[in-house]
Parts: C-alpha cells; sequence; structure tokens
C-alpha cells in the first residue's frame, strides 16, 4: 500500500478548517491542523503492514500567539488500526485517491476517517511555518 504523500480533509468539505497528514518516504510524518491558519502541528513516525497502520505521534509544535514563541511538547497522537486505500470523488466530483481507517485516527482532534490525496511532490516538502501564517 503506497500511502506516501499529503493527505487532507479539504477534498470532502472545504472550509477554514483542515487536518492535514503527511506520509514520508522514511516513515516519519507530519499532522498540520488548520483554522484560517496554521493552528498546530505534530510529527510522528508510522509502520504499515498489509493493511495495518501504526501511528506513533513525537512532538507537538504550538505557536504561542503572545508571546510569538513556539512551543514544544510531546504528541499525544496513538493510533494501531485498519487503513484502505481506494478511489473516490472529492466534493465537486473529481476523481481522487482516498486513504481511509478504520476508525478516526485522531479521535481527540476530529472524527473524519476519509482523506483525500493532495497533488504534491513529497519529497519536497517542508515542516510548515508559524512565522508564514503571522504576516
Amino acid at each position: 500500500m503506497e500511502i506516501v504523500g499529503k493527505w487532507s480533509l479539504d477534498p470532502f468539505a472545504p472550509d477554514h478548517q483542515d487536518m492535514v497528514l503527511v506520509f514520508l518516504q522514511d516513515g516519519r510524518g507530519v499532522l498540520e491542523i488548520y483554522n484560517w491558519s496554521l493552528c498546530w502541528y505534530e510529527t510522528f513516525r508510522y509502520m504499515i503492514q498489509d493493511n495495518n497502520i501504526i501511528i506513533i505521534g513525537e512532538r507537538r509544535f504550538d505557536d504561542n500567539l503572545q508571546t510569538k514563541q513556539i512551543e514544544e511538547a510531546p504528541s499525544q497522537i496513538r493510533y494501531d488500526g485498519k487503513v484502505s486505500l481506494t478511489q473516490g470523488l472529492d466534493i465537486s466530483g473529481k476523481q481522487i485517491d482516498i486513504l481511509e481507517f478504520e476508525q478516526p485516527p485522531l479521535l481527540s482532534y476530529f472524527d473524519e476517517k476519509r482523506f483525500g490525496r493532495v497533488i504534491f511532490d513529497v519529497s519536497q516538502y517542508q515542516r510548515p511555518s508559524f512565522e508564514e501564517w503571522r504576516k
């Protein structure tokens, strides 16, 4: 199963909120949370065996808007469950790859289970920047 890439909730419900999962080639990943702008992001490691994925959080990075400092804490992300890769339609009817989890992978944040692939060269991925959103 090839899940390397960038996956977003946006193809199914485009609005000011989004959750983006980035799976990199080296078994690392990043969760990005947006509400008009970047709210926080978390790093994680993942492993896939058959149709099962294990995601273990590493670090969480928050932007303290009062101090303009980036605060770092342990990530609470933990997921171990089935995942499938299928084809489907986004909200506009366009065909896209869909990554669907057996259970919501980040239930403490969102209860969505389906993410659409975002066309993106993941080899060029850089962690998000809070400074970019403060402008």
